[in-house]
């Protein structure tokens, strides 16, 4: 066999391996950003035992939701300023979304401000969300 032949056969395999890297990661966080909104519901349900958090109705559907608001604005917004920023900065910016969303979510009062903090926390948490899987 030579050199030639021997190359594209190990670059075909190493291909086919990044490729399946490549699909494991988005997939990975399409999974937690799923599971996310699942366990929500049950993290209002939490709070309501836990601190007293009354979500009713519309509030309840809305803090459920918001990361999912989030993350459909943050994709048009990832869209026209993700070029611009590059890949590493993209992440770095949906790092600190993140970041910025669950401490506001954490340090949510408990009084009737909370629903808006809490809100608000996931919202950012879902721009967060659209940036890094737009990087």
């Amino acid at each position: 066999m030579d050199d030639s032949a021997l190359l594209e056969r190990q670059h075909g395999k190493a291909s086919l391996a990044f490729v399946y890297l490549a699909f494991l990661f988005p997939a990975m966080a399409g999974f937690l950003f799923g599971y996310d909104i699942g366990s929500t519901s049950g993290a209002v349900r939490s709070l309501r035992l836990l601190v007293g958090f009354e979500a009713k109705g519309m509030w309840t559907s809305a803090i459920t939701s918001a990361s999912l608001m989030g993350a459909t604005l943050g994709s048009v917004l990832a869209f026209w300023v993700g070029e611009p920023l590059g890949r590493r900065r993209e992440l770095l910016v949906g790092s600190s979304l993140y970041l910025f969303g669950s401490l506001l979510c954490v340090a949510a009062p408990e009084s009737g401000a909370a629903y808006g903090a809490v809100f608000a926390g996931r919202w950012l948490y879902g721009l967060g969300v659209a940036f890094s899987m737009h990087a």
